[in-house]
Protein backbone atom coordinates (compact mmCIF):
# COMPACT_ATOMS: atom_id res chain seq x y z
CA UNK A 1 0.00 0.00 0.00
CA UNK A 2 1.18 3.60 -0.79
CA UNK A 3 1.34 5.75 2.01
CA UNK A 4 -0.83 9.34 1.74
CA UNK A 5 1.53 12.05 1.60
CA UNK A 6 0.09 14.84 3.98
CA UNK A 7 0.93 18.40 3.25
CA UNK A 8 3.82 20.68 4.22
CA UNK A 9 4.16 21.05 8.13
CA UNK A 10 1.01 18.28 9.39
CA UNK A 11 4.01 15.97 9.58
CA UNK A 12 3.37 14.53 13.51
CA UNK A 13 0.76 17.01 14.22
CA UNK A 14 -1.70 13.99 15.62
CA UNK A 15 0.82 13.85 18.31
CA UNK A 16 1.34 16.91 19.75
CA UNK A 17 -2.75 17.54 19.76
CA UNK A 18 -2.60 14.42 21.52
CA UNK A 19 0.05 15.80 24.11
CA UNK A 20 -1.83 19.06 24.60
CA UNK A 21 -5.42 17.41 24.97
CA UNK A 22 -3.73 15.51 27.30
CA UNK A 23 -1.98 18.14 29.30
CA UNK A 24 -5.75 19.67 29.25
CA UNK A 25 -7.50 16.88 30.99
CA UNK A 26 -4.27 16.83 33.60
CA UNK A 27 -5.45 20.52 34.12
CA UNK A 28 -8.71 19.94 34.53
CA UNK A 29 -8.45 17.35 36.81
CA UNK A 30 -6.08 18.53 39.22
CA UNK A 31 -9.01 21.75 39.22
CA UNK A 32 -12.07 19.48 40.18
CA UNK A 33 -9.78 17.60 42.78
CA UNK A 34 -8.65 20.65 44.41
CA UNK A 35 -12.70 21.65 44.16
CA UNK A 36 -12.96 18.93 45.65
CA UNK A 37 -10.93 19.28 48.64
CA UNK A 38 -12.48 22.15 49.57
CA UNK A 39 -15.71 21.10 49.62
CA UNK A 40 -15.07 18.56 52.21
CA UNK A 41 -12.90 20.69 54.31
CA UNK A 42 -16.18 23.14 54.44
CA UNK A 43 -18.43 19.98 54.82
CA UNK A 44 -16.45 19.57 57.86
CA UNK A 45 -16.19 23.11 59.02
CA UNK A 46 -19.65 23.22 58.71
CA UNK A 47 -20.31 20.19 61.03
CA UNK A 48 -17.89 20.99 63.70
CA UNK A 49 -19.89 24.72 64.25
CA UNK A 50 -22.84 22.45 63.89
CA UNK A 51 -22.03 20.15 66.85
CA UNK A 52 -20.81 23.28 68.52
CA UNK A 53 -23.78 25.70 68.60
CA UNK A 54 -25.76 22.66 69.67
CA UNK A 55 -23.44 21.65 72.55
CA UNK A 56 -23.34 25.43 73.78
CA UNK A 57 -26.92 25.90 73.30
CA UNK A 58 -27.49 22.51 75.20
CA UNK A 59 -24.85 23.64 78.55
CA UNK A 60 -26.79 27.39 78.49
CA UNK A 61 -30.14 25.21 78.75
CA UNK A 62 -29.11 22.79 81.26
CA UNK A 63 -27.83 26.16 83.69
CA UNK A 64 -31.12 27.81 82.73
CA UNK A 65 -32.95 24.78 84.35
CA UNK A 66 -30.77 24.39 86.96
CA UNK A 67 -31.38 26.02 90.54
CA UNK A 68 -29.72 29.70 90.76
CA UNK A 69 -26.45 29.31 92.61
CA UNK A 70 -24.75 31.65 94.56
CA UNK A 71 -21.54 32.69 93.98
CA UNK A 72 -21.01 34.99 96.53
CA UNK A 73 -19.73 32.31 99.75
CA UNK A 74 -16.29 30.95 98.91
CA UNK A 75 -16.62 27.26 97.92
CA UNK A 76 -19.71 27.50 96.27
CA UNK A 77 -21.64 25.16 94.26
CA UNK A 78 -21.29 24.76 90.68
CA UNK A 79 -23.45 24.56 87.74
CA UNK A 80 -23.57 20.83 85.96
CA UNK A 81 -22.33 20.21 82.79
CA UNK A 82 -24.16 18.21 79.85
CA UNK A 83 -21.77 15.41 78.16
CA UNK A 84 -19.93 15.91 75.30
CA UNK A 85 -18.53 13.42 72.36
CA UNK A 86 -15.22 12.28 71.59
CA UNK A 87 -13.36 15.23 70.70
CA UNK A 88 -14.89 17.77 72.05
CA UNK A 89 -15.25 20.19 75.55
CA UNK A 90 -17.36 22.19 76.86
CA UNK A 91 -15.83 24.83 79.24
CA UNK A 92 -17.65 27.73 81.29
CA UNK A 93 -17.46 30.90 82.93
CA UNK A 94 -19.82 32.58 85.75
CA UNK A 95 -19.63 35.83 86.06
CA UNK A 96 -21.61 37.66 88.93
CA UNK A 97 -22.93 41.05 87.43
CA UNK A 98 -24.17 44.25 88.82
CA UNK A 99 -27.46 44.62 87.36
CA UNK A 100 -27.69 47.97 86.89
CA UNK A 101 -24.11 48.78 84.93
CA UNK A 102 -23.18 44.97 84.00
CA UNK A 103 -20.23 44.99 84.79
CA UNK A 104 -18.26 42.35 87.02
CA UNK A 105 -18.72 42.67 90.75
CA UNK A 106 -15.67 41.93 92.84
CA UNK A 107 -15.01 38.42 94.36
CA UNK A 108 -17.71 37.76 97.03
CA UNK A 109 -20.20 39.57 95.98
CA UNK A 110 -23.58 38.36 93.76
CA UNK A 111 -26.69 40.47 93.11
CA UNK A 112 -28.89 37.63 91.37
CA UNK A 113 -27.85 38.03 88.20
CA UNK A 114 -25.27 35.78 86.79
CA UNK A 115 -23.17 36.51 83.05
CA UNK A 116 -22.45 32.96 81.85
CA UNK A 117 -19.90 32.31 78.73
CA UNK A 118 -19.61 29.04 77.05
CA UNK A 119 -17.14 28.11 75.16
CA UNK A 120 -16.70 24.68 72.93
CA UNK A 121 -13.14 23.51 71.49
CA UNK A 122 -12.71 20.48 69.50
CA UNK A 123 -9.35 19.09 69.07
CA UNK A 124 -7.78 21.65 71.34
CA UNK A 125 -9.27 24.59 69.05
CA UNK A 126 -11.87 26.96 69.93
CA UNK A 127 -15.20 26.82 67.99
CA UNK A 128 -17.53 28.87 69.49
CA UNK A 129 -18.39 30.73 72.35
CA UNK A 130 -22.12 31.43 73.54
CA UNK A 131 -23.06 34.37 76.36
CA UNK A 132 -26.39 34.12 78.20
CA UNK A 133 -27.59 35.45 82.00
CA UNK A 134 -28.85 32.88 84.48
CA UNK A 135 -31.23 35.61 87.15
CA UNK A 136 -32.29 34.28 90.57
CA UNK A 137 -35.75 33.70 90.20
Amino acid sequence: MARKKTPYGEAGFALVESLASLVLVGLIATVFMVGLSLVSKSDALSREHVQAGGLARGQIELIKRQTYIDYAPVGHEEYGYISVPSGYAVQMTVTPIDPVTGNPLLPGADNGIQKVAVTVTHVGRNVMTLTDYKISR
